[in-house]
């Protein structure tokens, strides 16, 4: 019966051998130490894969490339800015070639409407005394005419300097109001019969348009 079991148990285990129990109480005749050669192979220690750990490589941090390329607005302001510029300059040579003709037609005449009291045989005195308003106001058209004419000057030389327009501004300023000042004292003096509608065309609308220009370029050069 005994060597039965053992049979079964070598059938079972294999050729077991038996171990010396290792507290020294002698042969266990029922503890056995399985051969070497295990009876799957397929199951064996050394038959499974051993597993190696990749090596760690730490990535390399790359700062990304900026593509975007802000668009550089202050050349395009400025390119528009030159193109106003240029215009108002135009603008304004025309402007002050008419005001140099229209002052000099309006110098000629106030100075024939001088003469033409003087020729009556009256002092400077008596005109004074007698034509105040017809006289004070010719003098005031007179000297507008001259700063007229200097504005016209200065305007086709300061045309493209938005820096020095500020003359120009001055000039025209004045000559606008000496020409208003005066031209109200002529038509109190002779009505609206005093009034010239070629010297208010020459001599105020013309100076206003011209002072519009002379702003939008000064605008233009800040």
């Amino acid at each position: 019966m005994d060597q039965q079991n053992n049979n079964m148990r070598d059938q079972q285990y294999g050729n077991a051998q038996p171990q010396q129990n290792q507290y020294n109480y002698g042969q266990n005749p029922y503890q056995y130490q399985a051969s070497q050669q295990a009876p799957y192979p397929q199951y064996a220690p050394q038959a499974q894969p051993q597993y190696q750990q990749p090596p760690y490589q730490q990535q390399q941090y790359q700062q990304p490339q900026n593509q975007y390329q802000p668009q550089q607005n202050q050349y395009y302001y400025a390119h528009q800015k030159f193109n106003y510029l240029d215009k108002y300059a135009k603008v304004l040579l025309v402007l002050s070639i008419l005001l140099i003709i229209g002052g000099t037609i309006n110098l000629f005449i106030q100075l024939n409407s001088l003469r033409r009291m003087s020729s009556y045989g009256y002092t400077i005195s008596q005109l004074f005394r007698y034509f105040p308003t017809a006289l004070i106001g010719t003098l005031l058209i007179i000297a507008g005419a001259v700063f007229q004419l200097l504005a016209g000057i200065f305007g086709i030389i300061n045309r493209k300097k938005p820096s020095k327009i500020t003359l120009n501004i001055v000039f025209i300023s004045i000559q606008i109001a000496l020409f208003l000042v005066g031209q109200v004292m002529i038509a109190i003096f002779n009505g609206i019969r005093g009034i010239n509608i070629l010297t208010t065309i020459s001599s105020f609308f013309l100076p206003v348009y011209y002072l519009i220009t002379c702003i939008q370029i000064k605008n233009a050069g800040n």
